[in-house]
């Protein structure tokens, strides 16, 4: 079983709190991710980036330290 294989446990439903809501309409495809690593997010129940990580994906990207 590859690491894409892998069972990842059930999410319960969770309420974001105030510091990682994010009003922009932003979901991580934006962010120009590889697709595994979408897939990954998508099994794992993110939906949308938080704050903290649209800021800092994109310097990621950019071999910036963060």
């Amino acid at each position: 079983m590859s690491k894409m294989e892998e069972e990842v446990p059930e999410r319960k439903e969770k309420v974001r709190t105030a510091d990682v809501k994010t009003f922009e309409n932003v979901d991580f495809e934006s962010l120009l991710l590889h697709p595994e690593v979408l897939a990954g997010l998508k099994k794992a129940g993110f939906e949308k980036p938080s704050p903290i990580q649209l800021k800092a994906i994109p310097l990621g990207r950019c071999g910036l330290g963060i």
